[in-house]
């Protein structure tokens, strides 16, 4: 069914019936990586039948002519969750991404963002929200295939992000909510305090001083 023969043989009244797919037809299925804890490896069977392909989180950052610029995917699934950035137009919201993040100054946003300072504010922690979780991914990542010997096994999903984007409603300080949100989800101590210090980091947050006997 799966291979280029296409059809598939089924025992009906003692003899065997042979149902041909459409060409039409397509077989899609979706799963975490295979290192992820619960995750069952795909049998070498499936594999040799599949086409596989392997789809990363959305693209952040992009170079052009000497600059980075900074995509939009991840956040407009998130703004999509914020009392304010949801009831912009995707189109709007794209417009005001860059010209608050791009700098870019003539897509014509300055009237939407200056219509509501809260616009401004609430892309800006989008911004910083993605930043870190990208860091974290970047650390999980190099930590999977060995590149860093500093032990990281938690995979910063967008269920955390999506979560962190909720909660910023209600509260102000990104790098709280952040800390509120992953490193309660990490057991191991030493992971638990590295994740803190990245997301100190990557915000500029000075770390808070260990109180000393």
């Amino acid at each position: 069914l799966f291979d280029y023969r296409r059809r598939i043989y089924l025992p009906e009244g003692g003899k065997e019936k042979e149902i041909i797919v459409d060409p039409s037809v397509v077989f899609i299925g979706t799963m975490n990586p295979q290192n992820y804890v619960g995750v069952n490896r795909l049998s070498p069977e499936v594999k040799s039948r599949s086409r596989v392909i392997d789809v990363d989180y959305p693209p952040f950052e992009e170079k052009r002519g000497g600059r980075t610029y900074y995509q939009s995917h991840e956040a407009e699934m998130l703004a999509a969750n914020m009392e304010v950035l949801s009831e912009l137009k995707q189109k709007e919201f794209r417009l005001c991404w860059d010209y608050v993040i791009n700098g870019d100054k003539t897509n014509g946003a300055e009237m939407i963002v200056k219509g509501n300072e809260q616009i401004e504010k609430d892309i800006r922690r989008i911004y910083d929200v993605i930043r870190v979780a990208n860091n974290l991914r970047r650390m999980y990542e190099a930590y999977q295939i060995g590149d860093s010997n500093e032990p990281m096994d938690f995979p910063t999903s967008l269920r955390e992000v999506t979560d962190i984007a909720m909660e910023m409603n209600h509260r102000k300080g990104v790098a709280e909510i952040i800390k509120r949100v992953i490193p309660p989800k990490i057991d191991d101590r030493r992971q638990k305090r590295m994740v803190e210090q990245a997301i100190d980091a990557t915000l500029g947050v000075k770390p808070t001083p260990t109180p000393t006997p």
